[in-house]
This record gives structure tokens, C-alpha cells and sequence, in this order.
């Protein structure tokens, strides 16, 4: 029975360890980029997401957002939801086409990085593309390797461009880019 309690002790602290040495030759930054078509002009789009205070109307995903002091001169949006308190400081605007949101360092969140909202009209002038690219960094070895193989790097992307055609009654098919 001693011999049995010891294999499944020496298991399970093999499998972190193992996740670990794994995760430590991972690389740390990620890219991902999904996008979707609308039926809507760039400027209506633009509108709704650069309304960061409207976010909770529309995403599911966003219990409550509000405005936090400026960092570096640049405004702050602290989101919350099923992921905790994420801050977002607005890295560039350039109305009705891109914008671009960082998740700073030092939020302690496990993970940091960008996302870069693009917004190009279609060849009628009533449609759009919103394309959302990542680009992520995940410190912890352990989470690397959790985020490589146990989760998609476009779900979250997905869910918010799904979210973003729900705000104007419309069902987009988000693809990745």
C-alpha cells in the first residue's frame, strides 16, 4: 500500500515539474488575430468600441468597466469579469480605424501583452472588417504551457467580435486571420 501512496505522490509533483520544464522552452509572446465582417459602416463600429463605459451593455464577458487615472499620459479602463480586474491603458487612437490597448506588466495577472483593433470599410462603404490581434506574453512557465495546449489563443477575440455584432443584432462568423 506504501509502495502505491509514493507512485501517486511522486505523479503528481512529477506532472507540474514536467508542465514546467516544457513551458520554459515555450516561447513566452504569442500572436493571434481573428476577424469578422459587419453590416455597418466604420464609424458605427468605432463608436461601440471605443466606448469603453458601453462595454458592459454589450459584452457578456465585461461585468463593469471604468475610467482610472492616466499612466504615462495615456487614459486607463479597469475591466472586470470571470477573469478577475484587467487593466487597459489606450496606447493609440486614430478614429474610425484602429485602436490599440495594452495590458501593463505589472497588473499581476500572469499574462501582458496587446490588442490592436482594426476597423476597414468594405468595397460597398456599408460594411466593415473588425480584425483583433493579440499579441500576448505569458511569464509563468506553468501557464505557458496551460495556454499552449489546454487553450485557444483566439477564443477570447472570438466571444468579444460575437459580442460586438450581438450590440447591432447581427450574428458574425469570426474567423482567424
Amino acid at each position: 500500500m506504501l509502495k502505491w501512496i509514493l507512485i501517486v505522490v511522486a505523479v503528481i509533483v512529477a506532472i507540474p515539474i514536467l508542465m514546467a520544464v516544457i513551458g520554459l522552452f515555450l516561447p513566452k509572446g504569442h500572436v493571434a488575430t481573428s476577424r469578422a465582417r459587419f453590416a455597418q459602416k466604420p464609424e458605427a463600429l468605432w463608436a461601440a468600441l471605443s466606448e469603453f463605459s458601453q462595454w458592459p451593455q454589450w459584452n457578456p464577458a465585461v461585468q463593469s468597466i471604468e475610467r482610472a487615472p492616466d499612466r504615462e499620459g495615456k487614459p486607463v479602463w479597469v475591466s472586470r469579469g470571470k477573469w478577475g480586474v484587467m487593466p487597459a491603458i489606450v496606447e493609440a487612437l486614430e478614429p474610425p480605424r484602429k485602436m490599440v490597448t495594452r495590458i501593463p506588466e505589472d497588473a499581476n495577472l500572469g499574462f501582458s501583452g496587446s490588442w490592436t483593433y482594426e476597423i476597414a470599410p468594405g468595397e460597398n462603404g456599408s460594411t466593415s472588417t473588425v480584425s483583433i490581434t493579440e499579441r500576448g506574453e505569458v511569464a509563468n512557465p506553468i501557464f505557458r504551457f496551460m495556454s499552449r495546449f489546454f487553450f485557444d489563443a483566439h477564443a477570447t477575440s472570438r466571444a468579444f467580435l460575437e459580442a460586438l455584432g450581438s450590440r447591432f443584432g447581427e450574428s458574425v462568423k469570426p474567423e482567424r486571420a
